[in-house]
């Protein structure tokens, strides 16, 4: 399915919107903080393979060194027609590692956010995805504040508990990551304390399933991709 590029406000994503994981751009923002490339630009797309182009993703600004490391890195997004840029909105993968945030894929094509809608790009070279198996599977997780208290004894079961507002980022362990019911489904063992006040494993409290997105799209889960 050809999905154009559309403009909505913060909190109105579709099921279409939501976020699927992470695309790595290693010749935008190179391999890691402070390494210094020479950058790509970045088409987009209003469509996969037959849209037409609809701006570019440029690296406005490189890395400034100094004897503390460096900073000053500008990546934005020029949209045709419009005479300011925005900056790509991106997540951390790992430490000082930002990567595009995906919200659909065909193949080698990517459809990413920006600040006022999405657009689609084509893989650039040596781009990886991170589904959100791999960012959530192994890593020190969370609740957000997208999760509304209730659990599922099966993936695509019927979700259960009372409906709550206080339960951001409460300390979970993501055991699976499955399809069910047409859903992304996420196992969570919830945890009574962060083991990072631990230093290894605390007592599980609760578990199940929950849906990986709220109605948003925004995700029920993420991760601390600095550690501790």
């Amino acid at each position: 399915m050809l999905m154009t590029c559309a403009l909505r406000a913060p909190g109105e994503a579709s099921a279409q919107e939501r976020v699927l994981g992470l695309l790595t751009l290693p010749t935008v923002f190179g391999e890691g903080p402070c390494d210094q490339t020479s950058p790509d630009e970045i088409r987009l797309f209003s469509a996969p393979a037959t849209g037409a182009v609809v701006g570019s993703i440029k690296v406005d600004t490189p890395w400034t060194l100094h004897a503390g490391g460096c900073d000053g890195l500008s990546v934005n997004v020029h949209r045709n027609g419009r005479p300011t840029v925005d900056p790509l909105p991106t997540r951390e993968f790992d430490y000082e590692n930002p990567a595009a945030i995906v919200v659909d894929r065909q193949q080698h094509w990517y459809k990413i956010r920006l600040t006022d809608g999405a657009a689609w790009l084509q893989a650039p070279r040596r781009s990886e995805f991170l589904g959100l198996d791999r960012l959530l599977t192994g890593k020190l997780t969370y609740l957000t504040e997208e999760w509304d208290g209730r659990l599922a004894a099966s993936a695509g079961g019927l979700l259960r508990g009372d409906v709550r507002s206080d339960l951001s980022e409460r300390p979970v362990r993501v055991t699976e990551v499955r399809r069910a019911s047409g859903d992304i489904w996420i196992h969570v063992d919830i945890l009574e304390t962060s083991p990072c006040d631990t230093g290894g494993d605390p007592p599980v409290t609760s578990g199940g399933w929950v849906r990986a997105h709220a109605v948003s799209g925004e995700l029920t889960v993420w991760f601390y991709s600095r550690g501790c």
